[in-house]
């Protein structure tokens, strides 16, 4: 779902932007990522490679921080580059990294896709639409294909004990195909699909108000999501090399499509403007203009319950850290995982201590991160651009 929303976004501002597409906006954007990320996930890579082993120690710490940081200071320039997740990619450093490897490869291929179709005109944007959805179809029996040939198994599957204390090291599903583009790829051309379909009606002049029934159909997906997750519990005793290869290529696919109908659903909201207060004035004679009716109608505008939830203040600023907290909450983790004396025990009151403990660090340590790195260095590219 973030890298359905990464390229939905990505799509948006460039099908509504006055610049016309060529290569030097092409470049003009990835340039704009990769000072977006670069930064900050530059410098949590290089201090993972050096300081972080000298923390703290423990029992776990040579063989969960110290291996690590040996696999960072080798892999630092893959991670600079953005191709981590295909050196020595058997080995993580920082295994949360492989989204933002992944998340710039299609963002660089998504960002292609859309240059190449903004200016269709109003005869080829069904053509574009047919296009996209194509392309999302291909990738998903791509990935069937592959998981077939290759016996990947899904992540529910792998996710035994030995295979989470080591994050996955080795395990080919893991490696092969959850860090590798291909494996996203329906995501992204799903969020290119939903942006160009979002443009191309707002273009004909759809109005969401007119459409109440599709907007709350889309926004009914909320309770249908995790019970399509669920369901994967359903599969688990099931071992037949064609079904699971099926599976694997139509499971995440299909919680994509739901999350991009909800997605669709709360960008258009279920706006409702209230005239009524208008027309009650008239009734008791009160002089009302054109312009005190716009007024009106703005200020009893209504939305949404989703863009009520989703466009609350809290989460722009939550949002704002979120690229400095995916950096650094492993290395949170660890200080406290990695540096037990004592035997582990897991119940649900200890993981919920252990995950509040590590949200509270972790976002208390991305705000300045955010402050000093993260935002001086958009601001620097600003003024070099402008």
């Amino acid at each position: 779902m973030f890298f359905l929303l990464s390229s939905f976004l990505m799509a948006q501002g460039i099908l509504h932007s006055k610049e016309e597409p060529s290569l030097r906006l092409f470049f003009k954007l990835l340039l704009k990522r990769i000072v977006r990320i670069s930064p900050v996930y530059l410098l949590v890579i290089e201090f993972a490679s050096t300081w972080w082993p000298l923390m703290r120690g423990g029992p776990l710490w040579p063989v969960v921080v110290e291996a690590e940081s040996a696999v960072c200071r080798r892999k630092f320039w893959a991670h600079a580059f953005f191709y981590n997740n295909f050196f020595d990619d058997s080995k993580y450093c920082q295994t949360q990294t492989w989204f933002l490897a992944v998340d710039m490869q299609l963002h660089a291929l998504g960002l292609a896709v859309v240059m190449c179709t903004r200016g269709a005109g109003w005869g080829a944007r069904r053509g574009v639409l047919w296009l996209l959805g194509t392309m999302f179809l291909a990738s998903c029996l791509l990935n069937t294909w592959m998981a077939y040939v290759s016996e990947w198994q899904p992540l529910m599957f792998v996710s035994v004990p030995e295979n989470v204390r080591t994050m996955f090291s080795g395990e080919p599903t893991f490696s092969e195909y959850y860090t590798k583009p291909w494996g996203s790829l329906p995501a992204s051309l799903l969020g290119l699909l939903v942006a160009h379909l979002h443009h191309h009606l707002y273009q004909r002049g759809f109005k969401p108000e007119e459409h109440k029934g599709l907007i709350v159909a889309c926004q009914s997906m909320v309770p249908v999501i995790p019970a399509w997750v669920l369901c994967g519990n359903l599969v688990r005793s099931v071992r037949s090399r064609g079904f699971i290869a099926l599976y694997m290529g139509l499971e995440a696919p299909m919680l994509c499509v739901m999350a991009a109908l909800l997605l669709f659903g709360a960008y258009n909201g279920s706006i409702k403007t209230d005239i009524g207060n208008h027309d009650h004035a008239l009734a008791q004679g009160k002089k009302t203009t054109p312009a005190s009716k716009d007024i009106t109608a703005q200020r009893i505008a209504t939305k949404g319950y989703l863009q009520h939830v989703f466009c609350w203040r809290g989460w722009f600023a939550l949002g704002r850290l979120s690229l400095s907290a995916l950096m650094l909450h492993w290395c949170v983790y660890t200080l406290f995982a990695a540096s037990v004396n004592t035997p582990v025990t897991s119940s649900a009151l200890h993981i919920a201590r252990d995950t509040l403990a590590t949200a509270w660090l972790t976002y208390g340590a991305a705000l300045p991160l955010t402050l000093l790195v993260e935002a001086p260095a958009l601001r620097l590219y600003s003024a070099l651009v402008h």
